[in-house]
């Protein structure tokens, strides 16, 4: 007797969806199997060499561990960069299943889950970071996946739930600290909705103490190396500025909207935003009780933009978290759009639908892939100089470089950074006998080393070139030189 499996229309749908979006990340992937490691990308990769006991070099102080530790076993048994690269593109397909599951689960409308999952799926800023080993996707995947139980521990009795909403909400901190802005605003919802039934419910303590219990093991870790537990976060908060009175990136952010959606999608958003405000405002008993979304949308967009405004160093990425609620909230929109044309005509419905759905999508698509292949060949010098300094150097040398996270992956031995000062580097030039120097285009140097090797009639051992212009310069020091 076989199996008969019977799919509804919106299922057909949902798997379609995901099958596009896995046929794009794969062709983006393939179309960049050679691109080179970022700086962040290299910081990530060597700490999870280093957790696999490959290496004594460490990512810098600021990199949460959770994205290194799950890459460690795959690197200790020898998988490829790309193959670390399709780690990405499994959380991102999980993220759009998910979000059409966040968006079920809090709208009931089958039409606005399948929206939100296919306009994530197509999000030209969702695909460029697949295509990165960053930790942008697999922390939005956890907390979506967070977000799901959490919302769900409320409504079903089943004690799991909140255990692994805990886990998951730990999971996206531990693997991207500024996360926990998000988790706030979903807390503040569940407070604000269930208002004193929040602090009575064993769901709210079961996660909180999940929560506590899986991100303990980091703090743990952070005082035994740093001294100090929340060591990591607060370089983190210092790296990205530190935060101020007031809000000085916040007019950034608005600038940029026309960066992050589509004209299109603009429209709908800006729309979307309207009818979130207004309903909150005008109508905020029935916003507590039967349109509950609107006040979660209102915070999960509010709780970034107000964090991240108060920064005085502003980067698109920064609101990658939010996303998810702005994707729900043009779905949400587009519906309306869709029940407000079908009363006249359902022809002219579906066809409005379908054209804000292909011209915004061609523009996503196409955005994302001008992004991705023009900086495929990014810092690929650094990678071939990486890769030559590794087979022409031995595994005890050193080698200064600007470049040092980059070359401590794919060279594989002790590279140091330059100095502020030639004195200092001078001393140190003395401690750790550097077997060569490199200096490049990609990264800042002090302003000292531009002079030191012509003061020192030095000439590169090897250059490398990119568009007939000069990149990266191997140098080997001139007391040190044996050939």
């Amino acid at each position: 007797m076989g199996l008969n499996f019977k799919f509804s229309k919106a299922q057909l749908i949902l798997i379609g969806i995901i099958i596009l979006a896995i046929t794009i990340r794969l062709y983006f992937l393939f179309s960049t199997a050679n691109q080179a490691l970022w700086w962040d990308e290299a910081e990530y990769a060597v700490q999870a060499r280093n957790f696999a006991g490959l290496t004594e070099n460490s990512a810098s102080i600021l990199r949460p561990v959770l994205l290194p530790a799950l890459l460690a076993p795959l690197i200790k048994f020898g998988f490829s960069e790309l193959s670390l690269r399709f780690i990405e593109i499994l959380f991102s397909v999980a993220s759009i299943f998910l979000i059409y599951v966040l968006a079920k689960e809090l709208t009931k409308k089958e039409i606005v889950s399948l929206l939100s999952a296919f306009l994530l799926a197509v999000f030209w800023m969702h695909l460029f970071y697949t295509n990165r080993l960053l930790t942008e996707i697999p922390s939005l995947t956890f907390l979506l996946a967070g977000a799901v139980l959490f919302l769900k521990s409320y409504k079903e009795n089943k004690s799991y739930y909140p255990v692994l909403a805990g886990l998951f909400f730990a999971a996206s901190f531990l693997t991207r600290f500024p996360i926990v802005i998000a988790i706030a605003a979903i807390a503040l919802f569940v407070i604000i909705t269930q208002r004193f039934g929040a602090f009575k419910s064993k769901s709210t303590w079961i996660a909180l103490g999940a929560f506590i219990a899986f991100s303990a093991p980091f703090f743990i870790w952070a005082q035994s190396k740093f001294g100090d537990p929340i060591a990591p976060i607060r370089a983190g908060s210092e790296g990205a500025g530190g935060l101020t009175l007031g809000l000085p990136s916040f007019l950034t952010y608005v600038k940029w909207l026309p960066h992050y959606f589509s004209i299109p999608f603009l429209v709908v958003f800006l729309l979307g935003l309207v009818i979130l405000f207004v309903n909150i405002i005008l109508n905020y008993k029935n916003v507590l009780t039967e349109k509950q979304e609107f006040l979660l949308l209102a915070l999960w967009l509010s709780f970034p933009v107000i964090f991240f405004s108060s920064q005085p160093h502003a980067e698109d990425r920064y609101l990658m978290l939010a996303v998810p609620a702005a994707l729900i909230l043009i779905a949400i929109t587009l519906d309306k759009i869709l029940v407000l044309l079908q009363s006249k005509s359902k022809a002219v419905a579906y066809v409005t639908l379908s054209l804000i759905l292909l011209f915004g999508t061609v523009l996503w698509l196409n955005q994302a892939d001008a992004l991705i292949v023009s900086k495929a060949d990014s810092f690929a010098q650094v990678k071939e100089a990486g890769l030559w300094l590794k087979e022409n150097s031995q595994s005890t040398d050193t080698i200064f470089s600007a470049s040092v996270p980059q070359l401590q992956f794919y060279a594989e031995r002790n590279i140091l950074g330059y100095p502020a000062t030639e004195e200092s580097f001078g001393n140190q030039t003395k401690e750790y006998s550097p077997a060569y120097l490199t200096v490049s285009v990609f990264e800042r140097h002090p302003d000292w080393i531009y002079s030191y090797f012509d003061k020192n009639n030095m000439t590169p051992i090897k250059l490398l070139m990119s568009e007939g212009k000069p990149t990266f310069a191997i140098y080997v020091p001139f007391n040190y030189a044996t050939n």
